[in-house]
């Protein structure tokens, strides 16, 4: 049994392909990328460079929206994976959920809508709450 087959054995994680970017490098595109999660362990790995952060380093990993996809950013302690951006394409949930299963803490901070102001009208007088129709021009 050769080392690759002994480490497949004993690996329990999961294998996303993704867009990673690690550095200063130029991204990989969307095939090319792989996200290893696995219970100790997170990789990222592109066609000329691969980091792992080990999970007790990890503090969080936010997820954020970057133009039409969703990006993975990761902070941990020692500052390692600072420079480690996943941009997810596809299947956000089930890598989303995975990370969650495995103990990672995700917070989301995608864009979400903020709610409307209730009761304020910006063309009405606060002093006499008359005006209902916004002023002529």
């Amino acid at each position: 049994m050769s080392e690759d087959e002994g480490r497949r054995g004993q690996w329990d994680g999961r294998t996303f392909i993704v867009s990673a970017l690690i550095g200063y490098f130029a991204g990989t595109p969307w095939p090319f990328g792989r996200l290893y999660i696995d219970g100790g362990a997170i990789t990222v790995r592109t066609i000329f460079k691969e980091k792992t952060c080990l999970k007790s380093e990890i503090t969080e990993i936010s997820l954020d929206k970057y133009g039409p996809a969703n990006q993975l950013r990761f902070d941990d302690v020692t500052g390692k994976m600072s420079d480690v951006a996943v941009l997810l394409s596809m299947r956000v949930r089930g890598v989303v959920a995975e990370l969650e299963r495995r103990g990672y803490r995700v917070v989301d901070r995608r864009w979400t809508m903020l709610p409307l102001p209730q009761g304020t009208v910006p063309w009405r007088n606060p002093d006499t709450k008359t005006g209902n129709e916004p002023p002529e021009k």
